[in-house]
């Protein structure tokens, strides 16, 4: 079962950039390849330290387009020698997106026990040697997304999705009024938490079927796991909701049996259970009224009382990626304004300290503690790679805001492209209910009017680098740059970040689309105004519900040249609303975008104002389509646009993404999709003479 091997310990410098001048790409095309060829971290944590503190390890994922490969690496890192090499325990090269690796150290700090897309398998490394063994999991054809460490060493939680393949059903099924369609009626596979044995695999645990797990956290005697998850039994009958039995479990595992600790209500499930040092408590966070996408509070609760503390909600703030510093302080990333800031919080004194100094457009997450006080973290830029931080332990802490020194231990940014300046602005909403903000990035020494690119990001969720930098973003910001164009990032009403009362500003009024309209239109005369954009040169790029409030803009007049729409999610909302009558459907439509039951009076009018389609007959602004094929915004929103576009002879292009979801992951595919959104946008707001574009529509005249 356990087979023994030796893993080359490859040496690679870790610590000087490449040369600037020598690496900078010849055209804004090239950047695009270079951009995405960066070394990149994962947009969640994969990384972690041993318990001495002196070894950190995490990954990254280096593209290679031409190749369409990209091949993610396990790196090991010494710590107490900053100069020194790093060293790459695992390397797979797969073809498309990228298979994320996972490692983490054993309580002693000796072994890394590490997952690297392989399936059914999961391999302990030592440290020092690089001896490696594998543990062959349990089942057939079990993958793998996630690992855990028992308190002592022994055993194994490993998070495991095994496909189902159920007898074929021989009659029909009834559902209640919270069914949906990508649910089917039977489940493809089934995920559980599988407890082994780290030395020889065995199978010593097992969580149930009908519970589906997606985070975990051992206690400290290591009797009993924390998951976040949903239990199948609390949603209602086949075809539930899916989500309204979500909430923190508890797996003993002595007797193998779970049981509920909390109910969270809202589609953003309970995230981040963690058990407090002495194993009495444990923490999470939850939405505020169910919010879609604003875990807003905090919750610390006792596991054998079962009293809560919730709290957090006053300090108006998305909270990620909690863990313990000690007995009483927590560590949290948190959303504020553009920017993610790490947050010390006091349980006890239920007080918050911001502890990272990184400027106000970085955004620090995924914090892991180290048993001496350490804390490795992640801090993304809009424009330029991810990097790891450290900080170092302080010795005696008296308060929440000891000094924060962190220093950078790796160099994964190959300082690509022009030097950009990044700013926060902002301007009065158009009803005077708000100063909107944003994120303006224009080259460094460039003076006088330029072509603008407006970037609406989706959801509605927060405007930060994690979700809209170069690293993980949904548009690569540095090649529009290069290429003269200024970006402009609104921070549309009813995202994170600024407050509940700007939070809720769709949920509260139904303004799903004509309110965050208007904040981009401020955007637009904010850029004009202050003499950085010329208004005859301006485009407009959406993803997501980003592209479907671009749809709705362009419906409203022709000021913009362009328009590229990246997966719009939906573009008829009254066909939307009739899926979303009662039950927990209703509540998500409630929470995301205000709309009621369209069978109230009223209603419908709201719904159809807010629909892009409704003003397809007013469009004017020649429009890109870019659609995943398996995503379901294929022919909710693109196909149902396109049509709109060709029928009133608007310029316009369908481009369908093989292999693709919601969000492009091949750097093959991102790359033409980059090339085709700057081709789009160069040939209309730039009229420049797109070799393609001018065989179709002509050339321009300048």
């Amino acid at each position: 079962m356990v087979a023994l091997a030796l893993v080359a310990a490859l040496l690679v410098a870790a610590t000087a950039p490449p040369d600037a001048a020598a690496s900078q790409p010849a055209t804004s095309f090239d950047l695009v390849t270079a951009v995405l060829e960066q070394p990149k971290l994962s947009f969640y944590t994969r990384h972690d330290l041993s318990a001495d503190g002196r070894w950190a390890v995490y990954a990254v994922a280096l593209a290679n387009v031409a190749a369409g490969t990209v091949t993610t690496e396990v790196r090991l890192l010494d710590l107490s020698a900053p100069s020194a090499p790093y060293r790459v325990i695992s390397a797979k090269t797969n073809a498309g997106a990228p298979l994320w690796p996972i490692a983490r150290f054993s309580p002693d700090g000796l072994s890394l026990a590490v997952l690297d897309g392989a399936v059914g398998e999961v391999r302990v490394v030592g440290v020092a040697d690089g001896q490696a063994r594998s543990i062959n999991v349990p089942g057939a054809q079990v993958r793998v997304s996630d690992l855990r460490w028992s308190p002592d060493g022994r055993k194994l939680a490993l998070l495991a999705t095994t496909p189902l393949n159920p007898a074929p059903l021989r009659g029909g099924v009834l559902v209640d009024d919270n069914w949906r369609k990508p649910m089917g009626l039977q489940r493809s596979s089934a995920t559980h938490i599988l407890v082994v044995d780290s030395g020889d695999g065995r199978l010593l645990a097992r969580t149930s079927d009908e519970l589906s797990p997606r985070d975990l956290d051992w206690s400290p005697d290591g009797s009993a796991i924390v998951l976040a998850a949903v239990r199948e039994t609390d949603t209602g009958p086949v075809g539930g909701s899916g989500w309204t039995g979500q909430g923190i479990y508890l797996f003993d595992l002595a007797s193998q049996s779970v049981r509920r600790v909390n109910k969270v209500v809202g589609l953003d499930y309970a995230a981040s259970p963690r058990f407090s040092p002495d194993g009495r408590r444990i923490v999470f966070t939850q939405p505020v009224n169910g919010d879609v996408y604003k875990t807003g509070q905090i919750v610390v609760q006792d596991i054998t009382t079962g009293h809560a503390t919730t709290f957090g909600a006053k300090w108006e703030r998305g909270y990620s990626d909690l863990a313990w510093l000690d007995g009483d302080r927590l560590i949290a990333a948190t959303y504020e304004g553009v920017g993610c800031r790490l947050q010390v919080i006091s349980v006890s004194a239920q007080t918050l300290s911001a502890v990272d100094e990184g400027d106000e457009t970085a955004c620090a997450r995924s914090p892991v503690v180290g048993k001496n006080g350490q804390v490795l973290y992640v801090r993304d830029r809009f424009v330029g790679a991810s990097e790891l931080f450290l900080r170092a332990a302080v010795a005696n802490p008296k308060s929440a805001a000891e000094t924060w020194r962190p220093r950078a231990v790796t160099a994964l940014d190959r300082h690509l492209g022009p030097n950009v300046d990044i700013r926060v602005v902002s301007w009065p909403s158009a009803d005077g209910a708000f100063q909107i903000p944003g994120v303006l990035m224009t080259p460094i020494g460039s003076d006088g009017r330029r072509p603008l690119v407006i970037s609406v990001t989706g959801g509605p969720s927060p405007v930060n680098a994690r979700v809209m930098g170069d690293t993980l973003g949904q548009h690569l910001n540095l090649p529009m740059i290069a290429k003269g164009y200024a970006v402009l990032l609104p921070v549309t009403r009813g995202r994170g970040g600024y407050g509940d009362r700007f939070a809720a500003a769709i949920r509260r009024s139904g303004d799903y689309m004509p309110g965050p309209y208007t904040d981009i239109m401020g955007a637009l005369d904010y850029a004009v105004k202050a003499g950085i954009a010329d208004p005859k040169r301006v485009g407009l790029i959406g993803f997501s519900y980003g592209a479907s409030l671009s749809a709705y803009a362009i419906g409203q007049g022709d000021q913009f040249k362009a328009a590229v729409l990246g997966d719009p999610g939906v573009a008829d909302y009254l066909h939307n609303a009739y899926q979303k009558v009662t039950g927990y459907n209703l509540h998500i439509a409630r929470s995301v975008s205000g709309f009621g039951n369209i069978y109230d009076p009223g209603v419908f009018q709201q719904i159809k104002r807010n629909s892009p389609l409704t003003y397809m007959s007013r469009t004017r602004t020649p429009a890109m389509l870019q659609c995943g094929v398996l995503h379901v915004s294929v022919e909710q929103g693109c196909l149902d646009l396109y049509q709109g576009y060709t029928h009133y002879r608007i310029p316009s292009q369908f481009v369908v993404m093989p292999r693709t979801g919601h969000g492009i992951a091949e750097p093959t595919l991102q790359a033409d999709a980059e090339h085709r959104r700057l081709d789009w946008l160069n040939y209309w707001v730039q009229r420049e003479p797109v070799p393609d574009l001018v065989a179709i529509y002509g050339r321009r005249s300048p």
